[in-house]
């Protein structure tokens, strides 16, 4: 899925990156559509802090062992998931320092939903409110979530929802909730991904975070795969000048809310 449209976008879009954020470090390396696919970015703090690690539920995802699922990129930390130690070190950080509640969109097996819950855990505050697609399909695998979830630090502070993520978000708006962090790594097709980035503003607490799973992943360059995590977020999170950029990390992409 790629555009002359798009592309001029990417680039534009570059050369308005903020020097600076307060309070955390960014990094200005915004791949532009035509150098993406490229681009390897490593776990790099978001937030100050001493030491190497947040703590030690922190190191413990830097050590863990890959090749969950039969992927050498994938973290293995007892849970079926497609995440990579750099992307798990990530949400387990902005997890931590962020206020408030957390939404994610996209449960599978809960392997980012275990994460966000320790570090909510750790934290001693809020909450996770996890959604997912209540099809057929999705049955085993929402069971072996709950399961996981149960025998988690900070699981009981886990709500499940099953909707779809479009229909929540609407719901959450009219409820007047907010959060300090939105994990979005539902459905990563163009509309999809649309759909939420459009309505983030809306359900993001001011000085709050948006990470968008796949971001960087080549298939969204492939005219003939569904993905459109990039050029969705172009069309939305980087259309409104609310949301500034912080960096990629593995194939994720961090945005601030005002």
């Amino acid at each position: 899925m790629q555009s002359a449209a798009w592309l001029e976008k990417s680039q534009r879009y570059a050369l308005k990156l903020p020097d600076a954020l307060p309070g955390i470090n960014i990094r200005r390396q915004w791949p532009t559509l035509d150098q993406f696919a490229a681009t390897t970015v490593t776990y790099q703090r978001t937030f100050p802090f001493a030491g190497e690690f947040v703590d030690v539920e922190h190191a413990r995802i830097a050590s863990a062992p890959l090749g969950r699922m039969g992927i050498t990129r994938c973290v293995d930390l007892g849970i079926d998931g497609y995440l990579t130690r750099d992307e798990a070190l990530k949400l387990y950080e902005i997890a931590r320092f962020a206020r408030g509640d957390i939404l994610e969109l996209g449960t599978f097996r809960g392997l980012a939903t275990s994460i966000l819950a320790s570090a909510l855990y750790v934290r001693g505050s809020g909450w996770l409110e996890t959604v997912d697609l209540a099809r057929d399909d999705n049955v085993e695998d929402y069971s072996i979530a709950r399961a996981n979830l149960a025998r988690v630090r900070g699981g009981e502070r886990v709500t499940f929802q099953l909707c779809g993520a479009t229909d929540r978000l609407r719901q959450l708006i009219l409820l007047g909730r907010k959060f300090g962090f939105v994990f979005v790594d539902h459905y990563h097709g163009y509309d999809a991904t649309r759909e939420a980035g459009s309505r983030l503003p809306h359900v993001l607490d001011a000085g709050g975070f948006a990470l968008f799973h796949d971001f960087l992943d080549p298939a969204n360059l492939d005219l003939d795969h569904p993905y459109g995590v990039y050029q969705a977020c172009l069309d939305t999170v980087c259309e409104n000048n609310d949301f500034k950029f912080c960096g990629c990390y593995g194939s994720a992409a961090l945005f601030r809310f005002r």
